[in-house]
């Protein structure tokens, strides 16, 4: 039998398999309404003509996409399904070391090019806005380094998560918008692992008494300059985590 012979035979699909897609059609055909309470274990059972075994393997896997959620004394009811709550669930399981290279090359592709026509586009009010989320990151970093502390620290990742949204929206292109916000809790775990390398260095230079530049100022001052080759230099600076900043 050739490759092509091989590759065109129906293969069977494990009951179970079955079951799960089943379920997820109906979710996604929309016979299970966001909202909805859908049949019991007992009922599906008898649906399907499966064990109940089956079926609440497949209600797991539903569950753990966000599709599906378990009311205690109720039942189990279809969610509205947000991309961004499943990456928010999963990504403690696969940003490791071998994504950070990827994360930072999307960063690239999208906050760099969103930058690029943050100088073109941003109005007053857009740079007003930049201006004062950045305010809010120094004030925070600030306060950390005079006192660190882990709720400081959160707030500071959540500030600088911020400031590279509105980069995006300043962009005036709302795909720049969705693709941020639909990774937007990756980036925060990247963002939340560069910033604990930064704020060390943070520390040593303020030990040391020594003075240095915020980066997202710099940005800032850029794009109200309608430089982008400044913005350019200092963002790749602030998104790369492997930037060496004794150098």
């Amino acid at each position: 039998m050739s490759a092509f012979e091989e590759g065109m035979k129906v293969k069977r699909m494990p009951v179970n398999e079955q079951v799960f897609e089943n379920m997820k059609e109906a979710i996604k055909n929309g016979r299970w309404k966001a909202g909805e309470k859908i049949p019991s274990e007992i009922e599906l059972s008898s649906m399907f003509d499966v064990n109940r075994l089956t079926v609440r393997t497949a209600m797991q896997r539903l569950i753990g996409m966000g599709l599906l959620e378990t009311r205690v004394g109720d039942g189990t009811y279809v969610k509205e399904f947000s991309f961004g709550s499943y990456l928010e669930r999963a990504s403690e399981f696969y940003l490791g070391p071998e994504l950070l290279d990827k994360v930072c090359e999307f960063r690239y592709a999208i906050e760099i090019e969103a930058s690029r026509l943050a100088v073109i586009h941003a109005t007053e009010q857009d740079i007003r806005i930049l201006e004062d989320a950045c305010e809010k990151f120094e004030n925070l970093k600030r306060d950390y380094l005079e006192q660190p502390s882990e709720d400081t620290f959160k707030e500071i990742v959540k500030a600088d998560t911020d400031f590279h949204k509105k980069i995006c929206e300043a962009s005036h292109n709302d795909l720049f918008v969705y693709a941020f916000l639909m990774f937007q809790e990756l980036l925060n775990q990247y963002i939340h692992i560069v910033l604990q390398e930064r704020l060390e260095y943070w520390k040593k230079r303020k030990k040391k008494g020594e003075p240095w530049s915020d980066l997202h100022r710099v940005i800032c001052m850029a794009i109200r300059n309608h430089d982008f080759d400044a913005c350019k230099r200092a963002y790749t600076d602030v998104i790369d985590y492997k930037i060496d900043l004794e150098k």
